[in-house]
């Protein structure tokens, strides 16, 4: 299932994951998550640095996607921006190695069983360059009337939360979970 450039609709699909939680942030290479689909643009099999974002919902969302016929994934964004602007990350979510959807189905859920059934986290990756690159656009767009930069600071990237939730849709609608932070300092601590 081909899940990038899917899209989200303002309708409603039956409630949605409003649970979700940060667990833990982690750098990691590209080239060790075997995992990366061929959607994940060009990272798979390559020696690139990733954020992998960890997250535990109570919901099943294999079984959520399954039943509500709903195409799940992330979007990451700047906090003080809201999610309607440009995404940080990859927007497929994984677990036990595998993306979140209903073809690997069965793997997921005998993984998951032998990890400790619903304890194992989802995940999801931030990309740094992404980061870096919308950081420079919200830079040169901080512009006065006069077309100069103007005397507000802009924060370095290294100080703006990233926020992040999961979205999905079908036919009838969509949902949005709730927004999770990942605190700045996390995110720079890593990044070094």
């Amino acid at each position: 299932m081909l899940l990038s450039g899917f899209l989200f609709l303002n309708g409603c699909v039956d409630g949605g994951p409003r649970d979700i939680e940060f667990v833990s942030l982690h750098r990691v290479d590209a080239y060790d998550h075997p995992e990366l689909d061929i959607n994940s643009r060009g990272y798979r099999g390559t020696h690139q640095t990733l954020l992998m974002v960890e997250f535990y919902t109570k919901t099943n969302l294999l079984d959520y996607a399954d039943e509500n016929h709903v195409n799940l994934g992330s979007w990451s964004f700047f906090c003080d921006e809201g999610d309607d602007k440009a995404d940080l990350g990859l927007t497929s979510i994984y677990r036990s190695g595998r993306e979140v959807v209903p073809l690997y189905g069965k793997e997921i859920k005998k993984d998951a069983e032998i990890a400790g059934h619903n304890k194992t986290p989802y995940y999801m990756f931030l990309d740094p360059v992404r980061i870096e690159t919308s950081y420079d656009l919200r830079k040169a767009n901080d512009k006065n009337p006069s077309g100069g930069v103007s005397n507000t600071s802009v924060p370095t990237v290294n100080d703006n939360d990233i926020c992040f939730r999961l979205k999905g849709a079908n036919d009838s609608g969509g949902f949005k979970s709730n927004v999770v932070k990942i605190p700045a300092a996390l995110i720079h601590r890593e990044l070094q």
